[in-house]
């Protein structure tokens, strides 16, 4: 069984849903859900929570059959960041500094983009320049790669939700009653969707649709939370009790199988590294757990697993990477240094992102992208992002913002800083410039999912995530080019600068085309 379709996973509990539901829900466009909620309750009402809060009702569409999910088709092209998703990135340049042409429009459609609603991208990219993985019968990979105390310390992404402590047992039992409470109202959204469903059905004119259909898109934002709330919850009970036979488990491991599938690798991994420091995890989850680790720099791991897999058993994912790993586990290590002295340094400047999933805190990297950052704070300071929605958020791939829906952004254009020898490169966590083109960058960022070497050298990377990792993956996801209707995009309620260093922060600013 292939672990990466979540469906597979469930198909068992599926046949005993309520008629007509688990058929026609989806979560916004994700795929038909796992049954972790499915095991908080013996009645059909527990499980239809699950159903629910993996799935909703294609709004507008009713009449229509749900398409099966949002994530774009194997050489379908993506906007903004115009990646297709199912198909292997184009092999990076022998130098990652490389420059492109300048010009009005970007040499290639794989480029994130700054947004112009007045006059979109209509570019169509070529599918057939991205390479389609290495020769068979390549070498064994052998990356000498730098040892780290554990995944995810201080020089990649903290604070990891791994390192969580076992709970006191007062702690625990106060966590349980928690949980129990986020129980209960899991399956209070289910009885009400399931109200608001038959109201939608019902529905005598218009202004009931219409209130049918806003009532359900709020029942479905708060779904989405609650559950991700009821996770974490088992996951500090795990913690402290890890065993194979409690509800936590199982919650544990079908959630990190969910977030493999809905591209949120960085939580996938860290639910994979409490399960293996407690309880281990099953054969059929190294295949996740290889991938994942590569999408969270953790190369060794990757190369262990694929030089003791038979090559007939790698999946596309692992054979998407092979072409790019030796390119990124090397930059990996020339990452890690600057890494290493910012440590010591231990001066950059920091920003804090207050979203409506959570806190994002982010460090920028002045010494390398100095007016990107100059910019980006600048903007911050004058309060630019304030209620600004992600608006674009692509499953394993990015998170974009900054976009006012003026197509002059901020009124200016900043060059990029992407072609300089010192320039870094993409990778989980990673904060870089969107833009149209080589110096059109202005306001708009992305944080990216993943190592991106189709990007390097042409999009200024002046950041990371070092905490919230989990909230940046959580955003709701938003494809501007396939809108079904229901979407509910994230939004930065603040940004605020805690640190920065002691000097005036001056822009150098390129005038409007």
């Amino acid at each position: 069984m292939n672990e990466w379709d979540v469906r597979g996973l469930v198909n068992r509990a599926e046949e005993s849903g309520p008629t007509g539901l688990a058929g026609s829900a989806k979560f916004g466009a994700a795929p038909r859900q796992p049954s972790i909620l499915a095991r908080l309750g013996s009645n059909a009402l527990a499980f239809g929570a699950a159903v629910c809060l993996w799935g909703s009702f294609s709004w507008g569409t009713m009449a229509q059959e749900p398409t099966e999910s949002s994530t774009p088709a194997a050489g379908e092209e993506v906007r903004i960041i115009q990646q297709p998703l199912d198909a292997p990135p184009p092999a990076p340049p022998e130098d990652s500094a490389a420059v492109v042409d300048d010009g009005a429009s970007p040499t290639t459609s794989d480029e994130p983009t700054t947004v112009d609603d007045s006059s979109p991208m209509t570019q169509e990219g070529d599918p057939s320049a991205a390479t389609d993985g290495g020769s068979e019968g390549e070498e064994p990979l052998a990356v000498e790669l730098i040892e780290l105390p554990h995944p995810f310390d201080q020089l990649t992404l903290t604070p990891p939700r791994y390192a969580l402590q076992p709970l006191s047992p007062a702690e625990e039992e106060a966590t349980r009653q928690k949980f129990e409470e986020v129980a209960n109202r899991v399956r209070g959204i289910l009885g009400e969707m399931l109200d608001t469903r038959i109201a939608f059905d019902f529905a005598v004119d218009r202004y009931e649709l219409a209130e049918a259909q806003s009532r359900w898109l709020e029942l479905k934002f708060e779904g989405e939370m609650r559950f991700l709330e009821l996770q974490d919850l088992a996951l500090k009970i795990f913690v402290s009790n890890p065993s194979k036979d409690s509800l936590m488990y199982r919650i544990v491991r079908d959630g990190v199988y969910e977030d493999a599938f809905q591209g949120r690798m960085w939580s996938a991994y860290n639910g994979i590294t409490i399960l293996r420091r407690t309880v281990g995890i099953d054969e059929t989850m190294e295949p996740v757990a290889a991938v994942a680790a590569f999408r969270c720099s953790q190369f060794e791991e990757f190369a262990k697993y694929i030089s003791f897999t038979n090559p007939d058993d790698l999946d596309d994912k692992h054979k998407e990477i092979l072409p790019i790993f030796e390119y990124v586990a090397a930059h990996w290590q020339r990452e890690l240094r600057f890494r290493h002295a910012e440590a010591i340094a231990d001066d950059l400047p920091r920003v804090r992102m207050t979203t409506t999933k959570g806190v994002i805190e982010i460090e920028l990297f002045e010494n390398e992208a100095p007016n990107t950052v100059a910019n980006f704070i600048s903007l911050i300071e004058a309060d630019y992002y304030t209620d600004l929605p992600f608006h674009r958020v692509i499953a394993g791939f990015m998170a974009q913002g900054g976009e006012t829906g003026d197509p002059n952004g901020p009124g200016y254009r900043i060059p990029c800083e992407c072609y300089d020898e010192n320039a870094r490169v993409h990778f989980m966590g990673s904060l870089s410039v969107a833009h149209a083109g080589r110096d059109t960058g202005g306001a708009q960022f992305f944080i990216s999912y993943g190592p991106q070497p189709h990007l390097d050298g042409q999009h200024t990377v002046f950041g990371r995530v070092i905490s919230g990792m989990e909230f940046a993956e959580r955003l709701a996801r938003i494809d501007p080019e396939n809108l079904q209707g229901n979407e509910i995009p994230d939004r930065i309620l603040s940004m605020q600068v805690i640190r920065k260093r002691p000097h005036e922060y001056t822009v150098r600013t390129l005038p409007l085309p």
